[in-house]
């Protein structure tokens, strides 16, 4: 049996809950998700810190002679890891008008 976060290989020593999952970790594992390290569940594994998923932090937007570039700010518990920078294009335009349809659709708040 070994540690259910990716890439680990250490034996389990408690158990983490999330949602209606429980993994077994490990106690270095087990202590940053104590600490609140950010997590994303894969399957059946978890992914800690770095390795899960971000969140958008900030977006910003820029002018460009080609067009308009959309950068995404995207981090973990407020601090930026990471700047991605999107061409805003029609097929680009047309993803995100479908995303949030069907957001409003589910009657979610597509801001969140």
């Amino acid at each position: 049996m070994r540690c259910e976060v990716r890439g680990c290989g250490s034996r389990p020593h408690e158990w983490f809950e999330s949602g209606h999952h429980v993994f077994d970790v490990c106690s270095a594992h087990g202590l940053q998700l104590r600490a609140g390290e950010a997590v994303t569940i894969k399957d059946d594994e978890l992914l800690v810190g770095p390795e899960a998923a971000a969140e958008i932090l900030d977006v910003r937007t820029a002018a460009t002679p080609t067009g308009t570039v959309l950068t995404l700010r995207l981090g973990h518990h407020g601090v930026i890891d990471q700047e991605v920078p999107l061409k805003v294009t029609p097929t680009f335009r047309a993803s995100i008008r479908d995303l949030l349809r069907t957001e409003d659709d589910r009657g979610e708040d597509p801001r969140r």
